[in-house]
């Protein structure tokens, strides 16, 4: 599901916008769940980071969209912003505070359609960047990239986070199918590292953070081989 924020004041282009919305879930197969909102006080007084996408008009009662989506900025970094507007003077603008773009009014399904195809894929990427992770009775929701390592320890799984640690229930097996490949290598039965997290390398051990974790002696040359890569070595 995908939570969408409309903030447009005029009736004519806020009906347009939902009817929108309704055919491309019926024509894409996804699931919008919508909340309205008919000027920019009210939709930053009432914001609390609950939505994924805002379409957002720019001309707008008491506080304009782009204001509105700076003071949102301050306490959401990740909201994907689609403007709407009757002129093109503010399309620099929007991309300071990281708007996807912007469709200028009077507007069609097809100029939508193709903004939201695009949100969705961003989303998707988005989403596949997290891990959730069972620790105790407590789900966290993990962003790949604050993995520093995971190290085994019989059926617990032990996750070295830039900022804690956490232990969970599993075997290296089923989380290396859920972990970027293209950012995590298993350099030992008992480790998975984060490459990017990776400081310095010897003979047998690497460093990550301030870990110092062995190497089986198969995986040297392919962690030598990608690092070097990654380094442009």
């Amino acid at each position: 599901m995908i939570r969408v924020g409309i903030v447009e004041d005029q009736e004519e282009y806020r009906q347009q916008l939902l009817s929108y919305l309704q055919t491309f879930q019926e024509k894409e197969g996804v699931v919008f769940q919508v909340e309205t909102f008919h000027d920019g006080y009210d939709f930053v007084e009432r914001y609390d980071s609950e939505f994924d996408l805002l379409l957002m008009d720019i001309h707008l009662p008491l506080i304009d969209g782009m204001s509105a989506i700076e003071e949102i900025r301050k306490r959401d970094s990740d909201v994907f912003v689609i403007f709407i507007t009757s002129t093109a003077q503010y399309a620099v603008k929007g991309y300071d505070v990281n708007a996807i773009g912007y469709i200028l009014k009077p507007f069609n399904y097809y100029s939508l359609s193709e903004y939201l195809k695009k949100t969705i894929k961003r989303l998707k990427m988005k989403e596949d960047s997290f891990l959730r992770i069972k620790a105790g009775q407590n789900y966290y929701r993990v962003n790949q990239d604050a993995i520093q390592y995971v190290e085994s320890q019989g059926h617990k799984l032990i996750f070295k986070l830039t900022d804690q640690e956490l232990e969970s229930i599993g075997v290296m097996r089923e989380l290396e199918q859920q972990l970027q490949p293209d950012r995590f290598l298993r350099i030992h039965r008992g480790f998975i590292v984060n490459l990017r997290h990776i400081t310095g390398i010897n003979h047998s051990t690497v460093i990550v953070g301030e870990a110092e974790l062995p190497i089986s002696r198969g995986k040297r040359k392919l962690i030598m081989d990608t690092l070097a890569k990654q380094w442009h070595v």
